[in-house]
């Protein structure tokens, strides 16, 4: 008995000890699938927000981002991951990643391996996209597509289409398209205007008391005797016009037109264009009711949208990118150096995140304690930014990219900014310091 009980013991032991070693294991397997990703994100606790749609799979869907990106989904296209075709609703989460601020704080990689030679990319917006249901991961289904029309702010038509690998950080082109005008951010606009504002053609220097209103648009408030639906009252020549407070406390005028054979009244309400600085019209902002401010908000978002559209149908999720190789161009005066870092008069120590700027927007970045073979226009704006531990940065001084044009090797002299950056808002504050 007592063998037995010394066996079982050893037996138990052993089954802990394996328990253990097994845990140990699969505790390890699971750190080390946590470690293997390239996108390391610089800044702690600011993140890309993503915007999150739900749609129903089992038919033809299309979203549509506020910045005018549109996904097409075809029926039946998506499934889990033992390969069944998922039905009814799911989830698409996509993140626009356009600004350099948002570049920066993405912590995707932005060079680009070819031929051994390493480059960097000049981006004209990535985006991250993935779709779930019930909480679990689905996938695009094999032989099937999304159509993704992304809404780019940059134009140019030299950019192709990359795909990362987010374990090795590696990116594959995948090919290229034409850009195109966003014309259905230009169909908005011009409906928007079509269906909302007019401007009378009123001599207002007559009318001394309307001159504040002189070259203002209206948004036209009544059914009947609209002259947006009634296009014979812009065509009209009127002699005479009275605007009269229809309600003050919404901003709300009466007007009346009238000539010897006709006479036409309506409620309308002043648009504020951004160019009217007139104290007189600045003091009737306040007065606008909430139709016009629910009108300026519609032409706001419209004008959000991006200009140029790029196009291409991906085969999986994941993060893609419209880039270009940065090369040395012929026109503009260049300047080549090997960039060396001091900041707050210290050598760097370790490697950092770091980002070149250079004109009105071109972002290179690198992981480094030095930048060798820098090219820059001297005569455009350029900035290096550095990130730091705790979520602080160190900027250059503009004044020295111009002295180190003519420096094999140039030590840049950055300074440590006293306050931890806590939003991308901050962060694009800084960038667009001169």
């Amino acid at each position: 008995m007592k063998n037995l009980k010394s066996k079982n013991q050893i037996i138990y032991l052993s089954i802990v000890a394996f328990m253990l070693f097994s845990c140990s294991t699969s505790n390890k397997k699971i750190v080390e699938n946590l470690k293997k990703t390239a996108i390391n994100p610089p800044f702690e606790g600011i993140d890309l927000k993503a915007d999150n749609f739900t749609f129903n799979a089992s038919k033809d869907s299309e979203i549509r981002t506020k910045e005018g990106t549109t996904i097409s989904i075809p029926a039946n296209s998506l499934v889990d991951i033992n390969g069944k075709t998922i039905q009814g609703k799911a989830n698409l989460s996509f993140k626009s990643i356009n600004k350099a601020s948002e570049i920066i704080v993405s912590g995707i990689p932005m060079t680009y391996d070819s031929a051994g030679v390493k480059n960097d990319f000049i981006s004209a917006g990535m985006f991250d996209i993935s779709a779930s249901q019930r909480g679990k991961d689905i996938f695009i289904a094999k032989g099937k597509n999304i159509d993704v029309d992304f809404a780019s702010y940059k134009e140019g038509n030299d950019f192709s289409f990359y795909k990362i690998d987010e374990e090795s950080g590696k990116w594959t082109f995948k090919g290229k398209s034409e850009p195109k005008i966003n014309q259905i951010k230009l169909k908005k606009l011009k409906k928007f205007e079509e269906d909302n504002l007019v401007q009378l053609d009123v001599d207002y220097s007559t009318h001394e008391e309307l001159q504040p209103f002189d070259g203002l648009k209206w948004i036209c408030l009544d059914e009947k005797d609209n002259p947006i639906k009634n296009k014979w009252i812009l065509k009209e020549n009127w002699r005479e016009i009275s605007l009269a407070i229809f309600d003050e406390s919404k901003g709300i005028y009466t007007i009346e037109l009238s000539n010897d054979a006709k006479k036409v009244k309506f409620k309308v309400s002043p648009y504020l264009m951004e160019n009217q600085t007139n104290s007189d019209m600045a003091s009737k902002v306040n007065l606008l009711n909430e139709t016009v401010k629910n009108k300026k908000l519609e032409e706001e978002k419209i004008q959000f949208e991006a200009d140029i559209m790029r196009n291409y149908k991906i085969a999986s999720f994941g993060t893609y990118n419209w880039d270009k190789i940065e090369k040395e161009v012929a026109n503009g005066i260049l300047a080549f150096t090997n960039a060396e870092f001091q900041i707050n008069s210290k050598d760097l120590e370790k490697e950092v995140n770091m980002f070149h700027f250079s004109g009105k927007d071109k972002l290179l970045s690198r992981i480094s304690k030095k930048w060798d073979k820098l090219v820059y226009n001297p005569n455009e704006v350029n900035k290096f930014l550095v990130v730091l531990p705790d979520n602080y940065v160190a900027v250059s001084n503009e004044n020295e990219f111009k002295v180190a044009k003519d420096s094999k090797t140039f030590l840049f002299h950055l300074k440590k900014r006293s306050e931890k950056i806590k939003s991308i808002g901050e962060l694009d504050a800084i960038l667009a310091e001169k």
